[in-house]
């Protein structure tokens, strides 16, 4: 991690664990409890120990220290010596001494019940942070325990912790219970641990630091106010021979805590390729649900990328390998993962579909379902590539619909229904899928096809487009259109939920790859550069950089029940942009390591 701001240099050691964004977003806290809990006892007395020699110059100290060159002004300039005498310049010898042997220990007893978790567990960690910090100030041991575990008089080793790491850290963050600490707890604590620290504090809720066992020791007591609107902790700390002083921490936004608690650490070393893992190479499209992401490799393979929580969690991916003579077309998520691939033979005809049942890792379950297709020509992609990947759409229990060379396939009990309509955009909400289709007389729909297997049909006139990109929101029962002759036409129309178009002009150069709805973001397209390293969010209110990247950007998907853009470049890293929090993050690169984009232009809305 980079060097962090010289205020927050007393804490470095402790937050250079975790990462820059999150460190500096619970600094703040960390600065406030560590102002209210103050140094460790006796900390700021000068140590008692026996001389041994020098370890540095000072500024106080006694004349028979004073440095020689300090005597060479008494000697050569008089009045500067006088001048520096009075003003406190002079430097003297700092004498160095040893240590007693036996260190001082702090105890710190934290409450890990239901009143304390979620949002107060935000102020333990920084707390955690600034005990550490206080101790190894003070070259004092840090022992810490969860008050609703305490340790037996024979077996205490096993109950306690010592130090601040991160091990430590995500013990405590992992330490939950489902009941309340008892003054009976905190008694046991002390019968064993009592006698052997010299600082003992407690850090928990009112009920148990109301309590007559709790008066003996010094607390730091965390509430979270419960206000309509306010996001924020009420910590009061009592300090023995101090008033007690109450403090409001100001909770960090929701996706932040989120990390902080799940996973606030750095990465140290990226896990190294491995045959469970595979460089995105084409095709990108989200999942109906909108928690994982389907792509493929190099050689064909099938990729699926659980979304992680938050910043630097892990990333899950599920890897399939198509049989030869087999590539795939479509993937889904219906009672576990499913991928459809379609089969040919040497002439390059597509004779069959098939449908795999996969685990969470990509691994096949059971045999596959097979679908004969005697009418679809030779496979519609240049040799070398792959074409691009579809969303596998649920239009039933059993039903399957799949969009293979321009045209609509439902599978459904061992059998295909095909379409004879031209399907140009396609998409799914919850079960029911979208199709923008022209049918033989050239007129252009919107078909709606419901998991009860009724189907509606919305007409669109007057618009000759042969491409076309859907968006939606879930506060709209049609979703936006956006069409176009072609992806590099230099004006598209934009059709909204009422059927109300508008035209749009792209940037000279630019490539249309997706189409935003009016929620979150700004109805318009998203637009690529023509040095593809950079993605526009072009509207009637202007244009707007929203994306920048070291490589090329090649591939493009939209969330079609969020504000989110999902995007793979030339080096193999997937990205994902989310313009309601604004965030950033790489999630798919080879070793399947989350990291973060530092390429990133903040969306306006």
């Amino acid at each position: 991690m980079s060097a962090l701001p010289a205020p927050l240099k007393p804490w470095a050691a402790q937050l250079s664990l975790l990462q820059r964004d999150l460190a500096l977003a619970l600094a703040p806290s960390i600065q406030r409890l560590s102002m209210s809990i103050g140094p460790l006892a006796d900390a700021q007395l000068k140590p008692t120990g026996a001389p041994d020699g020098y370890d540095g110059v000072a500024r106080k100290g006694s004349y028979e220290r004073l440095l020689i060159t300090e005597w060479l002004y008494a000697d050569e300039a008089p009045e500067e010596f006088l001048r520096r005498a009075a003003e406190g310049e002079h430097l003297f010898s700092r004498l160095a001494v040893r240590e007693p042997h036996q260190a001082r220990r702090c105890l710190v007893l934290f409450d890990a019940g239901p009143s304390q978790l979620g949002a107060p567990r935000i102020a333990h960690l920084a707390a955690f942070i600034a005990f550490a910090s206080r101790c190894e100030a003070a070259h004092a041991t840090l022992s810490w325990g969860v008050l609703q575990s305490p340790p037996a008089a024979t077996d205490a080793g096993s109950r306690l912790h010592s130090g601040f790491g991160k091990t430590e850290a995500e013990a405590l963050l992992k330490a939950r219970t489902s009941r309340e600490a008892t003054p009976a707890d905190l008694k046991q604590w002390l019968e064993v641990m009592g006698p052997r620290a010299d600082d003992v504090w407690v850090v928990g809720g009112h009920a148990l630091l109301a309590s007559s066992a709790a008066a003996k020791v010094q607390q730091v007591e965390v509430n979270e106010l419960v206000e309509p609107g306010v996001r924020r902790l009420e910590v009061t700390v009592r300090r023995g021979g101090r008033a007690r002083q109450t403090v409001q921490l100001e909770l960090p936004p929701p996706a932040t805590c989120a990390s902080l608690l799940r996973a606030p650490f750095i990465v140290e070393k990226p896990k190294p390729p491995t045959a469970g893992t595979a460089r995105p190479s084409h095709g990108l499209v989200f999942s109906a649900s909108g928690n994982r992401l389907f792509t493929r490799g190099p050689n064909g393979e099938f990729i699926a990328i659980a979304l992680p929580n938050g910043v630097g969690a892990s990333v899950k991916q599920a890897l399939f390998q198509p049989p030869a003579l087999e590539r795939v077309i479509a993937a889904g998520w219906h009672r576990g993962l499913v991928c459809v691939t379609a089969r040919y033979d040497a002439t390059g005809r597509v004779v069959r579909l098939v449908v795999y049942s996969l685990t969470k890792r990509g691994e096949r379950k059971g045999d596959p379902a097979l679908y004969e297709v005697p009418s679809i020509g030779p496979f519609p992609v240049p040799e070398g590539t792959f074409g691009d990947l579809a969303v596998l759409s649920f239009a039933g229990k059993r039903k399957l619909m799949i969009v293979l060379a321009g045209r609509a396939f439902t599978l459904d009990d061992g059998r295909i229904i095909e379409s004879r309509d031209r399907v140009l955009a396609h998409t799914q909400r919850s079960e029911r899928v979208m199709l923008f289709t022209v049918d033989e007389e050239g007129r252009r729909q919107v078909r709606s096809v419901f998991s009860n297997g009724t189907e509606v049909a919305t007409l669109v006139e007057g618009l000759g487009a042969t491409r076309a990109y859907f968006a939606g929101g879930m506060r709209y029962p049609l979703p936006m259109l956006g069409l176009g002759e072609m992806a590099t036409s230099p004006r598209w129309t934009l059709v909204d939920h009422s059927r109300v178009s508008f035209g749009i002009d792209v940037p000279e150069g630019g490539t249309v790859m997706g189409v935003t709805m009016p929620s979150t973001w700004v109805a318009g397209l998203l637009v690529r550069t023509a040095d593809k390293k950079r993605l526009l969010h072009v509207s009637a209110q202007g244009t707007q950089v929203i994306i920048e990247t070291e490589s090329d950007i090649v591939e493009l998907a939209t969330d079609y029940e969020f504000p989110r853009a999902a995007w793979l470049d030339a080096a193999g890293g997937v990205g994902l942009f989310d313009a309601s929090k604004p965030t950033s993050l790489l999630i798919g690169l080879p070793d399947g390591q989350g990291r973060r984009l530092m390429h990133f232009t903040e969306y306006r809305r």
